[in-house]
């Protein structure tokens, strides 16, 4: 953890093998970290830096995000072509929904959606994580591995 105004180190925390991508819960309550070589996502109290679990959700976790209600994780597993959808209160995984080849980046969207870059397949994949399912997939250039957005 690092206090970004003044600049230095406040704690760590202990996560899985070949910790990779970061997500906040709304709230900062807890910290979702990706974990590639261990095949599970860390779940991090924020306030004590103390693990509250350890969920599996198979090989190749890259890309993680918590939908802008809290209510769920999603976890994109690089060669499963998949996202793990993962229940945020009881931190289980509630199933896969199907993507682009080599899915990574994944980012929440404020209407609950979430959108997935499939690096291999050269397109955005849109996913409703509560029906578990994917909505679209947009053809985009090739290789999109990373997501942001334009605030306004």
């Amino acid at each position: 953890m690092i206090d970004t105004a003044a600049m230095r180190e406040v704690g760590t925390a202990s996560a899985g093998e070949g910790p990779f991508a970061l997500a906040l819960s709304p709230d900062d309550a807890r910290l979702y970290v990706a974990n590639v070589r261990s095949g599970d996502v860390t779940v991090i109290a924020t306030g004590t830096l103390t693990t509250l679990s350890t969920v599996k959700v198979g090989a190749m976790p890259y890309g993680v995000a918590v939908t802008a209600d809290g209510r769920f994780v999603v976890v994109s597993r690089q060669h499963a072509g998949a996202v793990t959808v993962i229940a945020a209160d009881g931190l289980a995984p509630l199933g896969d929904v199907s993507v682009g080849r080599y899915p990574e980046g994944v980012l929440a969207l404020a209407d609950g959606r979430v959108a997935v870059a499939n690096w291999f397949s050269g397109d955005l994949s849109f996913v409703d994580p509560q029906a578990r399912r994917e909505l679209a997939r947009l053809p985009l250039a090739d290789g999109p591995r990373g997501l942001a957005v334009a605030l306004r």
